[in-house]
C-alpha cells in the first residue's frame, strides 16, 4: 500500500485521504514527489541519427530532384523533433530537482523581536529565515510562477467551488450561499497566487493548497476582519506558514497564529484573546497534523464539528473562556494523544462519554465552570491526571472507597460545587502526591474515622459548605503535618474544637466559622500557628478573652472573630499586628477603651467594633481614604458610646439603625471561594456580594 500511494502523483485530496489508524500520514510521502510520467528510454533521441541520414542524403548524388526535396523535409522534421525531445528532458530533470524537500523547516516567521543575524546585523526571525540562516529557507511548495495576482473571474471561483466539493472539503450548501465563509474563502484562493491543483499537481503541493483554504474558511468563520490583530492572515504573497507572528520570550520563541510543522503542515493554532467570534469550521478537520490548537478568550460558539475526530496527533485544546455548547462528542476517544484538555467556563452540558476512557495520556483536564451532569466513572482509566478541575458543575455520584482509585498520579483535584454524596475521599491521600483537594459546596455527610498515612504532600484541603457531621478525626491529624490551608466553615462537625491543629504548624489559612463545636474558649495550642495569615472564628461560639498571643502573628492579614461572647478589652499587642487588613471583633461583649496602638495598623482596611461595651475615642484611627478603610463602631445617638469623626456606619445596641442592619446582613465570610492553581491565594473578601480587594498581598517585608 506504501509503495502504491507513493508513487501516485496525481492523487488529490479527499475526506477518505484523512489519517487513519494503521494508514501512515501524508507526510510520509512528502519526500517521495514524482511527477506523473517518468521519462522512459525511448524518449530519448538516437544518438547520431540524424548525421548518417545527412550523409546518406548528400552521397547520393543521382537522385532525381523529387527524392532530394523529400529526404531535405524528413531531415528538417527530424531535427525538430530531436530539438523537442531535449527540451522535455530538460523539463522534467527541473521537475525532479524541484521535488527533492530534504531540507527541515520549522516555520517561524512574523514580526517578532530583534535578533541578531548571521553577518552581525539585526532583524527579525522572519529576517533570519528568508536570508538561510540557521534555519533553512523552506522550497516553494508550488512550482515558480509570477507572483502578481491573477484577475479574478467567475470561472475561477466556480472551479474553485467544484474542486473542494468533489473532494468533499466543504459542503454545496455552504460554498452556494453568498459571503458565507467557504464562499469568501473559494473566491480568495481563486485570486491567490497559488494555482488550483489539477492532475499534473505534486500529492504534497495538493495538501498545501487544501490547508491554505482551510485556514482561509477559519478565518472568515471567526470573523477574521474583527480580530483584533490578524497576524498576516490572508497576505497573499506569504506561504500559509507564515500566516502568524514569533515572539521573543525569556523561554524561548512563542509562535502565535499558524505555525507549521518541518514538512511546511499546519501543526498548530493559537490565537488567544483576539476576538474571535462564530463557530469552528468542520473543515478544520482536514488539519491532520495540528497538535495545538487554543482560542482562550475568545466568542467562539457551536457544538464541536465530527470531523475533529480526525485530529489524532492533537497534544494540548484549550478553548477556556469562550461560549462552547453542546455535549462532549463521542469520538473523542480518537484524541488519545491528547496531554491537556481545557475547557472551563463554556456551556457544555450532558454527560462524561464513554470515549473519554480513552484518554490514557491525558495530564490536565479542566471541565470546570460548565453544566455538566452525571457521574465521573468514565475519568476513572485517565491514569496519568495530575490535574483534574471539575466545580460548579452538576456531577452526582455517591463517594466512598470505590471512588475514582486509579487516579494515584493527582496533585490537584477540585470538584467543588457539584452535587457529590457519601463521605470525603480520603483514600485519593494514600497515592502519596495530592496536594489540593477542595470539594467544598457539596453534600458530603462523613469524614472517614482515619486519615491514611502516605501522603505527606496535602496542602490545601477545603470541606467547608457540606453537611459533615460527626467528630473531626483528631486522632489521626498528624498524618497532614504539610497542610498549608483547612476550611472547615459551615460544617456540622462536633465535639470540642480541635486542639491538635495547633500541631499543624505549616498552617496559613485556618477556616473554623459557623461550626457547631462545644463552647469554649480558643484553643491556646493555636499559638503555634505563628504563620497564620487568616484566622476566622466567626460564630464559632467561643467565649473567654481575646488571647494576648495574637500579638505574635506578624504575618497575619485576617482575623475574625465575629459574633461570639468574647469578653474583657482589646488587648493592646493587637498594634503589633502591622500586616493586618481585617480585624473583625463586632457583636461580642467586650468592653473597656479601644486601645490607640490600633492605629499602628496603617494597612487596616476594616475594622469592625461594633454591638459591644467598648468606649472612647477612636478618631485617631481615621487616616487615608475613608472609602478604603471602613471603620464601624457604637457611634450612634443616643448612647455615643465611641466617638468616631470617620466610621461608615454608626450602631446603636438599644437601637439599630437602617445603615447598621444593613451592615449586619452582610454577613462578611473569610475563604469562601478560593483561588489557586499551582498554590492558594485568596485575592478577595467576600461582604454579601460586594468584593474588596486585598492590599499588599503579596508583601514580603
Amino acid at each position: 500500500m506504501d509503495e502504491e500511494l507513493a508513487g501516485r502523483a496525481t492523487k488529490t485530496l479527499g475526506v477518505g485521504d484523512l489519517p487513519l489508524e494503521g494508514k501512515k500520514s501524508v507526510m510520509d510521502f512528502q519526500s517521495n514527489n514524482t511527477s506523473s510520467r517518468d521519462i522512459q528510454e525511448s524518449d530519448l533521441p538516437i544518438e547520431g541519427e540524424g548525421d548518417q541520414r545527412m550523409i546518406v542524403a548528400s552521397d547520393n548524388k543521382k537522385t532525381t530532384k523529387k527524392k532530394r526535396c523529400l529526404i531535405i523535409t524528413l531531415v528538417v522534421m527530424l531535427l525538430i523533433l530531436i530539438g523537442v525531445c531535449v527540451g522535455v528532458v530538460v523539463t522534467l530533470s527541473g521537475g525532479k530537482d524541484k521535488s527533492g524537500d530534504s531540507e527541515k523547516f520549522t516555520a517561524a516567521s512574523g514580526n517578532g523581536d530583534s535578533i541578531t543575524m548571521n553577518d552581525g546585523s539585526s532583524g527579525t526571525v522572519d529576517d533570519l529565515i528568508d536570508s538561510g540562516g540557521s534555519s533553512p529557507k523552506p522550497p516553494s511548495p508550488f512550482p515558480a510562477r509570477n507572483p502578481t495576482p491573477v484577475p479574478i473571474t467567475r470561472t475561477k471561483v466556480e472551479d474553485v467551488k467544484d474542486y473542494v466539493i468533489s473532494r468533499q472539503i466543504s459542503k454545496r450548501e455552504d460554498l452556494t450561499r453568498d459571503g458565507s465563509p467557504q464562499d469568501l474563502a473559494a473566491m480568495f484562493m481563486a485570486e491567490d497566487v497559488y494555482p488550483l491543483p489539477d492532475e499534473t499537481t505534486f500529492y504534497n503541493d495538493t495538501i498545501f493548497w487544501t490547508e491554505r483554504y482551510v485556514a482561509t474558511v477559519f478565518y472568515y468563520s471567526m470573523g477574521g476582519k474583527s480580530w483584533t490583530n490578524e497576524f498576516n492572515f490572508l497576505t497573499p504573497n506569504m506561504t500559509t506558514c507564515q500566516w502568524g507572528q514569533t515572539y521573543m520570550r525569556p523561554s524561548g520563541l512563542f509562535r502565535v497564529g499558524i505555525g507549521c510543522t518541518r514538512n511546511f503542515r499546519i501543526g498548530d493554532i493559537t490565537l488567544d484573546q483576539n476576538n474571535l467570534v462564530g463557530s469552528l469550521p468542520a473543515e478544520l478537520g482536514f488539519l491532520s497534523e495540528i497538535r495545538y490548537f487554543s482560542i482562550i478568550s475568545n466568542s467562539v460558539s457551536g457544538t464541536f464539528p465530527d470531523r475533529l475526530k480526525y485530529w489524532r496527533k492533537l497534544i494540548i485544546f484549550d478553548a477556556y473562556a469562550n461560549s462552547l455548547s453542546g455535549e462532549i462528542p463521542e469520538w473523542i476517544a480518537n484524541w488519545s494523544t491528547i496531554r491537556s484538555i481545557r475547557l472551563s467556563s463554556n456551556e457544555l452540558s450532558g454527560t462524561l462519554p464513554p470515549g473519554m476512557k480513552n484518554l490514557t495520556e491525558v495530564s490536565f483536564m479542566f471541565l470546570d465552570d460548565n453544566l455538566f451532569e452525571g457521574s465521573l466513572d468514565n475519568l476513572g482509566n485517565c491514569r496519568k491526571l495530575t490535574s483534574l478541575y471539575l466545580e460548579d458543575n452538576d456531577f452526582e455520584q455517591k463517594v466512598d472507597s470505590n471512588f475514582l482509585p486509579n487516579l494515584n498520579l493527582l496533585l490537584r483535584f477540585d470538584v467543588s460545587d457539584n452535587e457529590l454524596t457519601g463521605e470525603v475521599p480520603v483514600h485519593l491521600f494514600s497515592g502519596g502526591l495530592l496536594d489540593v483537594l477542595d470539594i467544598h459546596g457539596n453534600q458530603l455527610t462523613s469524614f472517614p474515622d482515619t486519615i491514611p498515612k502516605g501522603n505527606r504532600s496535602l496542602g490545601f484541603l477545603a470541606l467547608q459548605f457540606n453537611p459533615l457531621e460527626g467528630a473531626f478525626p483528631t486522632n489521626t491529624i498528624s498524618n497532614m503535618v504539610d497542610l498549608d490551608h483547612l476550611d472547615l466553615t459551615s460544617t456540622s462537625l462536633t465535639g470540642t474544637m480541635p486542639i491538635e491543629l495547633g500541631t499543624l504548624t505549616k498552617l496559613n489559612y485556618l477556616f473554623l466559622a459557623d461550626t457547631a463545636f462545644i463552647s469554649g474558649t480558643i484553643p491556646d495550642d493555636y499559638e503555634n500557628l505563628n504563620f497564620l495569615m487568616d484566622l476566622s472564628l466567626k460564630h464559632a461560639d467561643r467565649i473567654g478573652p481575646i488571647p494576648a498571643w495574637f500579638g505574635s502573628f506578624q504575618k497575619m492579614i485576617l482575623l475574625d472573630l465575629d459574633d461570639n461572647q468574647l469578653s474583657g478589652t482589646i488587648p493592646s499587642v493587637l498594634g503589633n499586628m502591622t500586616r493586618l487588613n481585617f480585624l473583625m471583633l463586632h457583636r461580642n461583649i467586650l468592653l473597656g477603651t479601644v486601645p490607640q496602638e490600633l492605629g499602628n495598623l496603617q494597612r487596616m482596611q476594616y475594622l469592625f467594633l461594633d454591638h459591644n461595651d467598648l468606649t472612647g475615642d477612636i478618631s485617631s484611627l481615621c487616616s487615608g481614604d475613608p472609602k478604603k478603610h471602613r471603620i464601624t463602631s457604637d457611634c450612634a445617638a443616643p448612647s455615643n458610646e465611641i466617638i468616631c469623626t470617620c466610621c461608615a456606619v454608626c450602631c446603636d445596641d438599644e437601637e439599630e439603625s437602617k445603615d447598621c442592619n444593613i451592615h449586619h446582613e452582610n454577613d462578611y465570610f473569610a475563604g469562601l471561594e478560593p483561588q489557586w492553581s499551582t498554590t492558594f491565594s485568596r485575592l478577595d473578601y467576600s461582604t454579601g456580594g460586594i468584593v474588596y480587594e486585598f492590599v499588599d498581598f503579596n508583601i514580603t517585608d
